[in-house]
């Protein structure tokens, strides 16, 4: 046995893990990051609660899948008696699709940047539109600040290479040192002795 390639062994795992450990973070995150795309940011104002309030107008073309976000600095909105009903209106003033959202209930988040971003509803538009989203709150909690009713496209998936090469590294480094660690492990006579 050699206590120091030993040691050594050991370091090189620990090592190893800590760099898979690393990069499989950096690799989610990249993964989250490269979901969306944002089309459209509209201000919103959530303290107080507006009468069929609306955002300026946008366009989709005839394809388009567009889905409709909050985007608020934090997560103080969750599991609180809060709700949101957003919906798609064209030039002729008819509802192309309505979403309501209920955060004391459930919701689905996508943090990315700066700020947590609510899912409120996806819509596929089957003909070219031109128009706004008219919005309400309700509830008794209110939001402090003001946050953005975000439309979003979703973006092609993008492997994190990167992310994955330093975790090959990562996997290798791991292999080297259990390689090293069974080498030069005690072996079972020199325990009886001691």
């Amino acid at each position: 046995m050699n206590k120091l390639k030993f040691i050594l062994g050991i370091f090189i795992i620990i090592f190893g893990g800590i760099i898979m450990l690393i990069s499989m973070v950096f690799g989610i995150v990249h993964i989250a990051e490269g979901l969306y795309k944002d089309v459209y940011a509209f201000p919103v104002s959530l303290s107080i609660s507006p009468e069929n309030s609306k955002t300026d107008s946008f366009i989709a073309k005839k394809g388009d899948k567009f889905s409709v976000w909050l985007k608020v600095p934090d997560r103080r909105i969750e599991n609180k008696d809060f709700h949101i009903s957003t919906f798609f209106v064209n030039q002729k003033e008819e509802v192309v699709s309505e979403f309501k959202e209920n955060f004391k209930v459930g919701y689905f988040r996508n943090s990315f940047g700066r700020g947590q971003y609510y899912r409120l509803g996806v819509h596929d538009f089957e003909s070219d539109f031109q128009g706004w989203i008219n919005y309400t709150i309700g509830g008794k909690w209110r939001y402090l600040y003001n946050g953005f009713l975000v439309i979003r496209r979703r973006k092609s998936f993008s492997l994190p290479v990167r992310e994955i090469g330093v975790f090959g590294v990562g996997i290798l480094l791991l292999i080297i040192g259990v390689g090293t660690v069974v080498k030069n492990r005690p072996a079972e006579n020199e325990h009886k002795t001691n």
